[in-house]
């Protein structure tokens, strides 16, 4: 009995992280694929065209002043209600980077909700040497976090029903309140890449992910399950052994 009891906990634990899963797209330069072999749809947008090159476990994207190179993915969203939001989370640095507007660069990290024919978008852009986090919606800078990004750095931009935030390296480095449109629970994209014109940059990425982030509540269940089912386990161990 115990040890059914402890393959049943585990059983628990493993279709919980399945059905996280589920709901994660990711890329990893290591595995020597390209993103649109694992779900992404690259775009490049005009001539001359975008040079995309894989070496060393990075992806290369080397995009012009006037170009549009990047790549999206449809974010999935299981269940009917994702009140924790959404996330794109990359690990990048800046090779090279120039730009004719402020504000404009290479994102590492773009969210976008389109519905009924319209579109809000929360995006992080970095140049040389910092971050800018806009409220795409109206083009609004919400703040600028100065950083050497010609270092690889992690970028989490999350968005949900009430703020957006960014997180760089672990640390939460800017938040801002959504101006979206109410929304359903569908319509969400993840962009990384060169995604902005008036913008030319060589960028490396190691690594890209993307999904909805699990609510508190279901992560709790699924926990509290797995200590239910190992408790149970123990206490009836004890039990025989008195």
């Amino acid at each position: 009995m115990r040890n059914r009891l402890l393959v049943l906990a585990a059983f628990i634990i493993a279709v919980g992280a399945l059905r996280a899963e589920a709901a994660l797209i990711t890329y990893d330069a290591s595995t020597g694929l390209r993103p649109e072999e694992v779900g992404w749809t690259f775009h490049d947008e005009h001539n001359p065209s975008s040079d995309v090159v894989l070496d060393d476990d990075v992806l290369r994207l080397t995009s012009g002043l006037n170009n549009r190179a990047y790549w999206d993915v449809v974010v999935p969203l299981p269940g009917t209600a994702i009140d924790s939001g959404v996330f794109v989370h990359t690990v990048a640095r800046v090779v090279d980077e120039y730009h004719s507007r402020y504000q404009k660069g290479p994102t590492v990290g773009t969210l976008v909700h389109s519905y009924s024919g319209q579109y809000s978008a929360v995006r992080c852009n970095v140049q040389m040497d910092k971050v800018l986090l806009l409220d795409d919606r109206f083009g609004v800078l919400v703040a600028e976090v100065s950083l050497d990004t010609t270092e690889f750095h992690d970028y989490r931009l999350e968005l949900n029903r009430e703020a957006f935030r960014l997180f760089i390296d672990g640390d939460l480095c800017a938040h801002g309140t959504v101006s979206l449109r109410p929304y359903p629970d569908e319509g969400f994209s993840a962009v990384f890449g060169d995604g902005t014109f008036a913008s030319g940059s060589t960028v490396e990425f190691k690594s890209v992910a993307a999904g909805a982030i699990p609510e508190p509540s279901t992560l709790a269940i699924w926990s509290l399950l797995a200590s239910l089912g190992l408790s149970v386990a123990w206490w009836r161990r004890r039990k025989q052994a008195a």
